[in-house]
């Protein structure tokens, strides 16, 4: 039974207790393998048995510092959690009473705001610094106040937010045991993007993700090349969805988006003049033709678009809606990654090959298409991480904008097979 016991808690430190793709169809994990029963036969040899599980755990310090949360998270639950606050949605700065005292009391527990504040019963600066801090670490809007979406989050139990990072650790048990010396993590539920190089953040960028009905997938995979000033090959999805309906209220439309159509998607495929079709006859079911957005302003790729080719067909890419970035949620996308600092990173990857950012604005300005190898293919890890611990040693939670969360805690609370 020991035996068994071990190789099944192995097994589940080292992959985890699920596989993401029996739930999520959008999810594929990289999971990590080792010999078990030689790891049982060296621990049993060593009379180790905790070095062993150490060993299985995800090597990352990400893992292990939210570990360390988790312990910390439970400790607050065992002595009652947070009393949730009371009263209307928003706090404003020139109420007092005891709506505030439970507030402070409350930020105090998170560490948001210190032991020793004043327990005075008005809105004080410490206590704006405080909520700031919390915002901060739920990727609310950062202003201090007490509105209704940060009352929200301060009310979320405790023991929900245990669930999350129950959550959160099994996903560290489904990625790469090397996450590769240079590589980007994508965090979707964070609309972000870090350059990560010996284990360091060199540069951090917004992104902007999938809509909720078309999800951006979780998956690793290499960086390859890039294309400067790409063609749109507009997906046949978007195109009967997204664009037949705007040709069918503006036939203009495809000329001022600088877009071409065509008779197939194959190779020998002829342009047509849109003039020439009957469009009020086409719809989503008989609409056949092909269309690709050339290189210029106002193409949805932008300048440039990074590629490490995959199922999924995903890639990262500039956009001209440079607005979007400045929005605090950034779900907008048709499942590709639009970054906010293309040209930071095209220098980053292109480094080693010489390229600047001279040289490739250069390159913008030629408006030819152009695929740009790299010297050495960085690693692409995108993730679905709803709490992390940052640089700083702070928990961070975000909003499960997939429902990925709730479908994992489901299966994670499922009692296992073979236990009546």
């Amino acid at each position: 039974l020991l035996t068994d016991a071990f190789l099944i808690y192995g097994a589940h430190l080292l992959a985890g207790r699920i596989n993401p793709q029996t739930i999520d169809a959008e999810w594929f994990a990289n999971i990590r393998e080792t010999d078990l029963a030689e790891v049982l036969e060296n621990a049993c040899r060593n009379k180790d048995m905790a070095s062993a599980f150490e060993r299985l755990m995800p090597p990352q310090e990400g893992y292990s510092k939210l570990k360390s949360t988790l312990r910390e998270y439970r400790l607050i639950a065992s002595t009652g959690g947070w009393t949730p606050i009371p009263g209307a949605a928003a706090i404003s700065t020139d109420e007092s009473g005891k709506r505030i005292l439970d507030i402070k009391e409350r930020l105090k527990l998170t560490k948001d705001l210190s032991e020793d504040a004043s327990r005075s019963p008005y809105f004080s600066k410490a206590l704006e610094d405080g909520i700031r801090k919390f915002q901060m670490r739920h990727g609310l809007e950062v202003t201090g106040i007490i509105d209704g979406e940060t009352l929200s989050a301060m009310n979320v139990p405790v023991q929900e937010r245990i669930l999350q990072i129950e959550v959160n650790l099994e996903r560290w048990r489904w990625l790469p045991q090397n996450l590769g010396f240079k590589h980007l993590i994508v965090n979707i539920a964070n609309f972000e993007l870090d350059i990560v190089e010996d284990d360091q953040i060199v540069n951090t960028m917004r992104v902007i993700v999938g809509k909720t009905y078309r999800r951006t997938p979780v998956f690793s995979d290499k960086m390859t090349y890039l294309v400067m000033n790409p063609y749109w090959h507009v997906p046949d999805n978007i195109a009967r969805q997204d664009i037949l309906p705007m040709i069918k209220k503006d036939q203009s439309y495809l000329t001022n988006k600088s877009m071409r159509i065509f008779d197939s998607w194959g190779a020998d495929a002829r342009e047509i003049e849109a003039g020439t079709l009957n469009w009020s006859e086409i719809n989503t079911r008989n609409f056949r033709f092909r269309l690709r957005q050339d290189p210029g302003p106002e193409n949805a790729l932008g300048r440039i678009k990074f590629m490490f080719p995959n199922q999924f067909n995903v890639y990262l890419h500039d956009t001209p809606s440079r607005e979007l970035f400045l929005k605090t949620n950034r779900d907008f996308s048709s499942g590709c990654i639009r970054i906010e600092k293309p040209v930071e990173l095209a220098e980053y990857v292109l480094k080693e090959a010489g390229w600047n950012k001279h040289k490739i604005e250069v390159a913008f300005k030629r408006q030819v298409e152009q695929a740009v190898k790299l010297p050495t293919a960085v690693d692409v890890h995108l993730l679905y991480w709803t709490c992390w611990v940052d640089n700083d040693g702070k928990v961070n939670f975000r909003r499960d904008i997939y429902q990925r969360d709730k479908l994992l805690t489901e299966a994670l609370q499922e009692e296992p097979p073979g236990l009546h």
